[in-house]
């Protein structure tokens, strides 16, 4: 389909997909929903074996847009290339496992609106539901976080600190997308996370305190199935705003976190990977002399026992 034969829409939704075809109609029939209708669809197809492609184009809209990739890529730069093709102002991404609220870019788009011209992100509350029942929430990215409301304006010192922002809520302006270099393909979790905290580094930000969106929690989820890679690369992602006070706080209450997770999962491969973190800490010295025995104790009586 010619994209260009259109007018240009205000929201370019991406749908980045490989063999998502179990919950794919569930995350399309939210976009149709959605009452702010200025908007395209688009389905970048990472090179699926399932039914992905075969239920999508089963709907008839003209604003959707079906992408066979040439090859397969990682996701980072799955999104990259499904967002330069994209005609809108705005970028959404949404998962094919994922939902939106029907009036998810509506409260977004008229929050921008009595905004700042210069928005680069709109955010908005998230609601965790579990496998197929898409409408319960078990919580809330304000009850999870315990914000009364989601921080808003200069929202970087707070995003260093927590990883709060999903990107299935986020509204990205599609210059700042560009101007920050989009996602990163060598990250294998938290290349969003790396993408908010450059954007809010550089550019206000404002939030939507209603749940819009429903991030689903599944076996599939590499945020469940392999949590130590959040840890990890968060701190690798801060890592890269040297000189800055605050990061380096907060890369040091990374670091207990994940220390911290080490020694409830016992996880022994990570224990002298994390062990020596504990002499750098500053703000977190005490504490982090404790945890240091602890891993070390933890360490020595497992190596003794095998």
């Amino acid at each position: 389909m010619n994209m260009s034969a259109h007018p240009c829409p205000s929201v370019s939704i991406i749908i980045n997909c490989f063999n998502g075809a179990k919950y794919l109609s569930e995350s399309i029939d939210s976009v149709l929903a959605q009452t702010f209708k200025d908007w395209e669809l688009i389905l970048w197809d990472n090179r699926s074996t399932d039914e992905s492609a075969k239920i999508f184009k089963s709907y008839s809209d003209s604003r959707f847009h079906y992408h066979l990739a040439v090859e397969h890529v990682p996701l980072g730069e799955a999104r990259n290339l499904a967002a330069s093709i994209a005609s809108g102002e705005w970028i959404a991404f949404l998962d094919c496992d994922d939902m939106w609220h029907p009036h998810k870019l509506q409260l977004q788009m008229d929050r921008i609106a009595r905004g700042d011209q210069n928005l680069g992100l709109v955010y908005g509350n998230t609601g965790f539901v579990h496998g197929s029942n898409s409408r319960s929430v078990r919580y809330s990215t304000t009850q999870f976080y315990g914000f009364r409301s989601l921080p808003e304006g200069d929202i970087f010192r707070f995003l260093c600190d927590m990883n709060f922002i999903s990107l299935v809520s986020g509204l990205i302006r599609k210059s700042m997308f560009i101007q920050v270099g989009g996602l990163s393909s060598y990250l294998k979790q938290c290349e969003d996370y790396e993408m908010f905290l450059k954007i809010a580094r550089i550019s206000k930000v404002a939030a939507v305190n209603e749940v819009c969106c429903y991030y689903r929690l599944h076996d599939s989820n590499l945020t469940l199935s392999q949590p130590e890679l959040s840890y990890l690369e968060s701190i690798h992602i801060l890592k890269q705003f040297p000189n800055d006070p605050q990061v380096s706080k907060s890369i040091s209450k990374w670091k207990v976190q994940f220390m911290l997770w080490v020694l409830r999962k016992r996880k022994v491969r990570y224990f002298l990977r994390v062990a020596p973190y504990a002499l750098t800490y500053q703000v977190f010295g005490v504490v982090s002399k404790i945890l240091f025995q602890k891993v070390r104790q933890k360490f020595f009586v497992l190596a003794r026992d095998q």
